[in-house]
């Protein structure tokens, strides 16, 4: 007997998929253009887990703490450049000049971000819902600002 499901695979969200994040807290609202932080975006998925045994092991040893936490977190503000952030608008600098996106420019940025605001970003890409096609049914589309903090 023959059974198809292809309904609930096409819910997959596809490699490549990007959306649009907006600091809304910071000067000018930047927007950022990023791709997911999940196992739908590989090259990401694979630099992230390279690596990271020690930290397997010390999660498995009950060793959760605040070093963990900004470990990953540091981790993470080298690797959204490379494979997440694929360019942005609105980003000023100090003197309230747009800077044009570059990836020596964004990795600046993003080690600048207040870890609070980091968050929200990491949050928003790591939340599949936030790159599904509008209107396909699987998040009401009023509810998606709620859902992604924005």
């Amino acid at each position: 007997m023959g059974f198809d499901f292809s309904n609930v695979r096409a819910q997959e969200v596809p490699s490549g998929r990007t959306a649009i994040f907006t600091f809304y807290r910071l000067e000018g609202s930047p927007r950022l253009t990023v791709r997911p932080a999940t196992e739908a975006n590989p090259a990401y998925m694979r630099a992230m887990l390279k690596g990271s045994r020690e930290t397997v092991r010390r999660l498995k040893s009950g060793d959760l703490s605040p070093e963990i936490l900004e470990e990953n977190r540091a981790k993470d503000r080298k690797l959204f450049p490379k494979f997440i952030i694929v360019s942005w608008d609105g980003v000023v600098d100090v003197d309230g000049k747009v800077v044009p996106f570059s990836p020596e420019a964004c990795a600046a940025f993003i080690e600048a971000l207040p870890y609070d605001q980091f968050n929200e970003l990491r949050d928003f890409c790591s939340t599949l819902d936030n790159f599904r096609p509008e209107g396909d049914g699987s998040v009401e589309d009023d509810d998606r600002e709620a859902i992604a903090g924005n």
